[in-house]
């Protein structure tokens, strides 16, 4: 008999390191060098306009002035923010340094600054989360 034909309840993910605050502006100019986005953006001639991308991560800060007019859509899919499923609020910092790096068009640029993005919070506030949570987010 296979063992996860028997599995019931869903395992938590659990962090195996504590989240560290860095600088999100050297990463993200770190990043966007690295792939030699600007290259690629002026060579192809291509921004993400009419793009939007998903981030299955700890959620957004969609307050920040980065993601003004960007966020289109977002969903929450873990007990925090007062399990409302329609606030995806980032409490953790991780899934907003990702959604910059993609989509950043102010202060910092992305590598899709012309994107959209719709915030899917699959982990929580401390890094955890499930494969139901991924599961369900891409459905």
């Amino acid at each position: 008999m296979n063992p996860l034909n028997e599995q019931h309840h869903p395992q938590p993910i659990v962090p195996v390191e504590r989240p560290q605050q860095v600088d999100v502006m050297l990463e993200l100019i770190q990043t966007s060098s690295f792939i030699q986005a600007t290259t690629a953006r002026s060579t192809f001639n291509v921004s993400g306009k009419n793009l939007t991308a998903a981030v299955l991560d700890t959620g957004l800060r969609t307050t920040h002035v980065d993601f003004a007019g960007k966020v289109v859509a977002q969903r929450n899919f873990t007990t925090d923010n007062g399990g409302n499923v329609n606030n995806a609020s980032d409490g953790n910092g991780h899934g907003t340094n990702v959604g910059g790096i993609i989509v950043a068009n102010k202060i910092n640029i992305g590598i899709a600054p012309g994107a959209n993005i719709v915030p899917l919070k699959v982990l929580s506030n401390t890094g955890g989360g499930s494969f139901t949570a991924v599961r369900d987010a891409l459905q």
